[in-house]
């Protein structure tokens, strides 16, 4: 999924939640990492680049791997 600066879900492959929904990113300030949930849901996320000088808009795109 695609989350903004707010964390709200801009896109997802599952086309729930969009624009309406709020993913709890546990970033911590950091531009790349994973970790893993109470539930052993695997969180990746990485902050899209900008251009050049320009920061961008601080979105991240996520991928959420949940246990089978």
């Amino acid at each position: 999924m695609i989350v903004d600066s707010s964390f709200r879900v801009i896109a997802a492959s599952d086309e729930r939640g969009i624009l309406t929904e709020r993913f709890h990113l546990q970033s911590d300030g950091k531009q790349t990492g994973f970790y893993r949930t109470a539930d052993g849901t695997i969180v990746a996320f990485a902050a899209t680049p900008g251009y050049e000088t320009w920061r961008g808009l601080g979105w991240y795109g996520v991928i959420c791997q949940r246990p089978a």
